[in-house]
């Protein structure tokens, strides 16, 4: 299996930059300094600044999980607005082999650039039919925190201080009532309520969304789990 920067360097700059401009568009009035710059100037700067982080991850040095976890990325199908599409998970090897469809996805986006680029990628025919697509959200999860992760240190320690409110016991924890009276005396309006025939059939759909979502989760992970061990000659 390749990993996340040998497909980066392998696809399409333009297409890839299509790709992550579609899940993740220009938001035009979002900044003070686009009121006094034309559309076209606007979309110009975001695509050059976008190729140039791309570029910058095709030629970063990897660099190896300090846990020794080894990261792939997979995609398995959906259902979204009542129709069929697709999503991707982050999962560690050795945890898939372990576990099987019971290993956790994780989330990724504290982790260092150079070291999601070395994320392997399955080469499943669904996620290899998705590739842009997966490639496009790596794109667009890996700068969360600025395209040069500039902010990433900060937000960790946000995070651990949070850590450490919840673990001493000085959290505050809002009850969902108390928010949504709070919402319901700021806007004046009232939440929308389910009636219970509604509620029944509600759950029905849903529970039917998570059914079809994790069976091809597990469709899927029998794949990579079978291509992970062809490789591995056990």
């Amino acid at each position: 299996m390749k990993n996340v920067q040998e497909w980066l360097r392998e696809l399409d700059t333009e297409r890839l930059v299509k790709e992550y401009l579609r899940i993740d568009p220009i938001r035009y009035d979002s900044h003070p300094a686009y009121l006094d710059r034309t559309v076209r100037e606007i979309r110009n700067a975001r695509t050059d600044r976008i190729r140039r982080y791309i570029e910058r991850l095709r030629t970063m040095t990897v660099k190896a999980p300090e846990d020794g976890q080894q990261g792939l990325l997979y995609a398995h199908r959906i259902m979204k607005d009542g129709m069929d599409d697709q999503t991707f998970g982050m999962i560690y090897v050795d945890e898939l082999l372990e576990k099987g469809c019971d290993a956790q996805e994780y989330a990724y986006e504290f982790m260092e650039q150079a070291e999601i680029i070395g994320f392997l990628v399955a080469d499943t025919p669904l996620t290899l039919r998705y590739i842009y697509q997966l490639m496009a959200e790596v794109l667009n999860e890996a700068p969360f925190f600025g395209f040069e992760q500039e902010d990433l240190e900060t937000e960790w320690k946000k995070l651990a201080d949070a850590a450490k409110e919840v673990d001493s016991g000085t959290a505050e924890m809002v009850p969902w009532e108390t928010v949504k009276k709070e919402l319901e005396e700021r806007t004046g309006q009232t939440f929308d309520e389910q009636t219970q025939d509604e509620k029944k059939l509600y759950y029905r759909a849903v529970h039917a969304e998570m059914a079809y979502s994790q069976h091809s989760r597990e469709k899927e992970l029998h794949a990579v789990i079978d291509l992970l061990q062809a490789e591995r000659g056990s």
